[in-house]
């Protein structure tokens, strides 16, 4: 509790101070974070049983910092498999300008990052309630998995579907890299997460 309320502070004094164009985003993610709206909660009990539906979230500063070292530039397109509350969607589209989409299959964290959606109407993000192990991937420049929790049969099959993608593609993997000859790791770094300190791998499909 303690540690989440600092994160949060930290958070807050990066975006007032540093980055203030997420500001308005910020404000409306903590208002949701403290006092959820009921209507957008819904009974998932499979879903929250599961393991790898454990939800965590990235705080803006290590958000706009992994994207900064994949690479974002305007006019790319990132895309987030298990993209939760959308905190990644919203920090690629209006910290850099990208194309962002952000692909979840839980209802309520779906619910509630369209719920911000709705209030900002960015163009650049695009969000959709499916699964992405079994939905047709968009291309995009950089790809977010947080497959801290996966299972194993789960992160096989999202690795052979993510070798289909195009040559270059950035694929950032959390606390694990994917494996695969046509998957490299170009580099390992550490960041602040709602949890504690999480490990991103940077890699690339070559092949």
């Amino acid at each position: 509790m303690l540690y989440t309320a600092c994160i949060q502070t930290i958070d807050c004094i990066y975006v007032l101070l540093i980055k203030p164009k997420f500001v308005i985003y910020k404000t409306l993610s903590l208002i949701i974070a403290i006092f959820t709206i009921p209507l957008l909660w819904s009974k998932e009990k499979d879903i929250e049983t599961n393991p790898a539906f454990t939800y965590g979230s990235t705080p803006v500063f290590s958000a706009y910092n992994i994207l900064k070292q994949a690479g974002a530039k305007s006019g790319m397109t990132f895309l987030d498999l298990g993209s939760g509350r959308g905190n990644l969607v919203f920090v690629a589209a209006l910290g850099f300008e990208m194309n962002s989409i952000g692909i979840e299959i839980q209802n309520r964290h779906y619910r509630i990052s369209k719920f911000i959606y709705n209030l900002m109407k960015n163009s650049k993000v695009t969000l959709l309630k499916e699964n992405f192990l079994t939905s047709k991937l968009p291309n995009a420049d950089i790809i977010f998995i947080s497959n801290t929790c996966f299972p194993s049969f789960t992160e096989i099959l999202l690795t052979k579907k993510l070798e289909n993608l195009k040559i270059d593609t950035i694929l950032l993997s959390m606390s694990a890299p994917l494996l695969s000859e046509k998957i490299k790791t170009q580099a390992v770094r550490t960041y602040l997460f709602s949890w504690g300190k999480g490990t991103v791998y940077f890699q690339r499909i070559v092949s």
